[in-house]
């Protein structure tokens, strides 16, 4: 993890380092594709992602299952995407998948940018919202439904640390809302449990607290902030 107020070389494209430094966790939101939107890439021909729910890694993989071009697309250790020159934009998904430009033109070798769906992070670290009260007072402060805290339902304090290009893709806010995934990058689809704390958890995302700054002015680079997620009851194990 990089330290407070550790000055973070960037390349003019918004990424962190030029050795690219691997992701220490990931925040990863599920995008569907039952209706128009996030589904479509053009190049020899139209490829239409299938119709279901993807996790942005598996969002990757359906896409490449699809193409027909020589190079697949690529997710790097470090979160960014590699899309093939002869892709461009039919719908939006190439923007979510962090290249081009969504509002005008756009292929694949447009501007790169942290992907909004899929986060790299230089860590995270999560616990459980105990008490009820809290569980209410947080729910309500995010104005959702009532609905999250019925029952067993967990709400889980998650804190974040992250590279200020990743908090500017986090803020967009397609991992604020809906269903994600979090997890450390050495157990991303290994549920949480108290023999693998840093495993998933897979949850509806409820709101993020303001983020806060390591390390002083001029070098705002590295930001933490604490994002609540509310998951099912009954997960494998109480994390210790």
């Amino acid at each position: 993890m990089i330290a407070p107020g550790e000055v973070v070389q960037e390349e003019p494209d918004g990424w962190r380092t030029s050795s690219e430094r691997a992701a220490g966790a990931w925040l990863l939101s599920h995008v569907r594709t039952d209706v128009p939107g996030y589904r479509r890439l053009q190049g020899s021909s139209t490829y239409t992602i299938p119709s279901g729910e993807y996790r942005f890694d598996d969002l990757i993989a359906a896409t490449n299952g699809e193409l027909t071009v020589e190079d697949p697309i690529q997710w790097l250790p470090s979160g960014r995407v590699v899309v093939p020159g002869e892709l461009s934009k039919v719908d939006r998904l190439l923007w979510l998948l962090g290249r081009g430009d969504a509002g005008s033109g756009g292929g694949a070798g447009g501007v790169s940018f942290v992907p909004p769906a899929g986060i790299p992070l230089l860590g995270a670290s999560w616990s459980e919202v105990e008490t009820d009260a809290d569980r209410r007072h947080i729910v309500a402060r995010f104005r959702r439904g009532e609905g999250y805290v019925w029952g067993s339902a967990r709400i889980w304090k998650c804190t974040l640390t992250l590279h200020r290009w990743a908090l500017q893709a986090l803020e967009i806010g397609w991992c604020l809302r809906g269903k994600v995934t979090l997890a450390s990058a050495s157990a991303l689809d290994t549920p949480a449990s108290g023999a693998e704390p840093g495993g998933e958890i897979v949850g509806h995302a409820l709101g993020i607290d303001t983020p806060s700054w390591l390390g002083a002015s001029p070098h705002r680079v590295v930001a933490r902030a604490a994002l609540y997620i509310v998951t099912e009851a009954d997960p494998p194990e109480e994390i210790a």
